[in-house]
């Protein structure tokens, strides 16, 4: 018995550990090299200490959480391009199928409800540029040029800033009027619902996004459903002007979090992790429950209690003991993550742990937060 336990027992390295833990959250960003690498890890590192500074200084809300979305949608378009392997090309998946007909369906109601064209012809030209981007999604994948240059992922880079430099620098313009936004902010104000969700669709999966879209179709399209869950419906506009220029939309609580406590502890778990506490709060749980198979998931909690309690009893039940319930998996899962991979028997190469036993910090932690953010009426 005891030979057939050692059989099943199975030693991982730490990349596979990172690998199989990246894994729940829709697959490992690729590994950048070069002046690439180099662009990614100060983008990080300025957004790390750009959430610090806000600690100590004060920022405008709006200045704030839109660049905070801008430079991690940035990020997460470079780090996870629409083909990890720029070299090799495939077939569109039904799911690129789908994000494309999204994309082009949303930007064609908008043209026919907004009268974009009427009002502002740089938002029209605007309107196709982004229509022709997610229409050429089957394309993409299956040209070897358009796959090794990733142009259409640059072009995301763009626009998310863009939002957010618009965001920034006119807010006395569309402060007083949010349900009546202007053809740019139209434009500007979609292309962010979209950038959301195809960001959100890559780092974590397809479910989310496909959510979020059935809201806001729901929203738009209330008066056509059935009863009893009909309803008066909204306008693009309304839809678009509360999501893209107020904070109770996009910039709502969720960003709000993500921008503040989520990103700090993020920060907190790296550093314990780079700097050997996290391997010590492992080492203490083997040392306590034994590295065997049957105590995998003790010896995954004792790490993640030791880190802090999850909740309070002076707290409301939403809350943690760091002010938010979403705090405690981004920081224990630092440290639940390596026992439960490294004392579990052997698995296959396609299982991973929960998603909250994320090992390393990642951008796609804050986009969940986006996407469910974005459906506000």
């Amino acid at each position: 018995m005891a030979t057939s336990n050692e059989a099943d027992k199975i030693e991982l390295s730490a990349e596979e550990l990172e690998r199989l833990s990246s894994d729940s959250e829709g697959g490992p960003a690729r590994r950048l090299t070069g002046w690439l690498g180099w662009l990614t890890g100060i983008g990080a590192f300025a957004l790390g200490a750009y959430s610090l500074y806000w600690t100590q200084f004060a920022i405008n809300t709006t200045v704030y959480r839109s660049s905070f979305l801008a430079v991690a949608l940035a990020l997460i378009f470079i780090l996870y391009p629409l083909l990890r392997d720029a070299g090799a090309t495939r077939r569109a998946t039904i799911e690129e199928w789908c994000v494309s007909a999204v994309g082009v369906l949303g930007m064609y109601a908008l043209y026919l409800e907004g009268r974009i064209f009427e009002r502002s012809p740089f938002a029209g030209g605007l309107l196709i540029v982004v229509a022709l981007c997610f229409a050429a999604y089957p394309l993409i994948v299956s040209n070897r040029f358009l796959a090794r240059t990733q142009i259409f992922d640059w072009l995301f880079v763009g626009f998310s800033i863009w939002t957010a430099w618009y965001l920034a620098t006119n807010i006395e313009l569309y402060k007083t009027r949010p349900t009546r936004p202007t053809a740019d902010e139209l434009v500007l104000g979609a292309t962010l619902i979209l950038l959301i969700l195809e960001g959100t669709r890559r780092t974590i999966g397809w479910i989310l996004p496909a959510i979020t879209a059935l809201i806001l179709i729901y929203g738009y399209f209330g008066p056509s459903i059935p009863e009893p869950f009909d309803h008066r419906g909204f306008s693009i506009n309304r839809i678009i002007g509360q999501n893209f220029l107020t904070l109770e939309g996009i910039f709502a609580t969720p960003m709000d979090v993500a921008a503040t406590f989520i990103i700090l502890f993020t920060l907190y778990g790296a550093v314990l992790d780079r700097g050997g506490a996290g391997k010590f709060f492992i080492d203490w749980a083997f040392a306590l429950f034994g590295k065997k198979p049957s105590p995998s998931a003790p010896s995954a909690a004792a790490p993640s209690a030791s880190a802090g309690p999850s909740s309070s009893p002076t707290l409301s039940p939403a809350r943690s003991s760091s002010g938010t319930a979403s705090v405690s998996p981004t920081l224990s899962g630092s440290f639940s993550a390596p026992p439960s991979l490294s004392a579990s028997p052997k698995r296959s190469a396609t299982t991973s742990p929960s998603p909250s036993a994320s090992r390393s910090p990642r951008v796609s932690s804050t986009t969940s937060s986006f996407a469910t953010s974005s459906p506000a009426f």
